[in-house]
């Protein structure tokens, strides 16, 4: 009797030892599903934040135009806007310079949704979708620029691909086909000549605009000149050029591409310790009298007739000093 009490104790004993290994067992499985429901939650979490991401900087799709670039005349030059951003270590677009250590200074754009980076032209633009071109186009010049001659031009006129792939609309050669407009270029294919791929990227549409030929192959090509002289003079000269686009502009070709009334350029350099700038305002026209220099105005003019701001970088009494002269002197020793 006593031997089977003790066994039936020893029993019990031994039962309730393998429910309470069966409870923590439970207890840890179910705690492991916590942490893989949690684990599972965050993961989730993370990717619905990268799609909106994603989805925010993505053009709009479906085959609708996304809204035009608004024109420059439309925006007052005291808007402002986020500064430029170093390029990326190791882009063709980085360059050392006297007097923007950040980089290419660009005008100072109310929306950066349209400003393209060109590396292999080492150009920046604001690309102008209700024209089909850019509103101007921000480049440095150097002295190697203007001796590098690594390549001859093609000729190979194509839309950008960056135009393309925000599935924006692009001038084509069929646009300018018997229009009466050569495809100025806005920087010109003689800056850049170090090698095939780069002289290739000024042949771009969005570096293109509809240019009368006595400006295209006359007037404009004579300025083009004298930035270069001015580029081996200063070692660096800054340029910024392109169309004066403003509303109701004349349109050529089927995908309607707008007609400058002007072009636009301005130069900033620096000789020793001072700061040159200088602007010009050339009308598309079919003749000239003159030299490029009779178009030769302060770069305050241009910002007044264009909209935009110029050199904003600089220190405001340097900017204010320097914008307001028409000094050609120094610009044609």
């Amino acid at each position: 009797m006593l031997r089977n009490a003790r066994n039936v104790k020893n029993g019990k004993t031994a039962g309730k030892g393998k429910k309470s290994v069966r409870r923590k067992q439970i207890r840890l499985t179910a705690e492991k599903q916590l942490y893989i429901i949690i684990g599972l939650l965050v993961v989730l979490f993370v990717l619905i934040l990268a799609f909106r991401q994603t989805a925010t900087k993505t053009a709009p799709a479906g085959g609708k135009e996304p809204p035009a670039a608004v024109s420059p005349a439309e925006r007052s030059r005291k808007e402002t806007g986020p500064k430029t951003r170093k390029p990326e270590k190791g882009s063709r677009t980085q360059t050392v310079h006297p007097f923007f250590p950040a980089g290419v200074e660009i005008p100072r754009p109310a929306d950066r949704t349209f400003v393209l980076s060109n590396q292999d032209g080492r150009y920046t633009l604001l690309y102008d979708t209700t024209y089909r071109q850019a509103a101007w186009v921000a480049y440095l010049l150097t002295g190697k620029d203007v001796k590098t001659k690594g390549a001859e031009r093609r000729n190979r006129f194509a839309p950008d691909p960056q135009v393309l792939k925000r599935g924006w609309r692009s001038a084509g050669n069929d646009d300018y086909l018997r229009s009466g407009y050569d495809k100025g270029h806005l920087l010109p294919s003689a800056d850049r000549n170090n090698d095939r791929r780069e002289n290739d990227a000024t042949f771009l549409f969005s570096n293109i605009a509809p240019q009368r030929p006595a400006l295209n192959r006359k007037i404009w090509n004579a300025l083009e000149a004298e930035v270069r002289r001015a580029a081996e003079r200063f070692d660096t000269v800054y340029v910024v050029t392109g169309g004066h686009l403003k509303p109701g502009l004349k349109r050529i070709g089927r995908e309607k591409v707008g007609v400058p009334e002007r072009f636009f350029k301005v130069l900033l350099a620096r000789s020793g310790p001072e700061y040159l700038s200088i602007g010009f305002l050339i009308p598309n026209r079919d003749s000239f009298s003159g030299s490029c220099w009779d178009y030769a105005v302060p770069v305050d003019e241009v910002e007044r007739e264009t909209g935009l701001d110029f050199f904003h970088l600089l220190p405001d009494s340097v900017e204010a000093r320097i914008e307001s002269r028409r000094t050609t002197t120094a610009w044609r020793k």
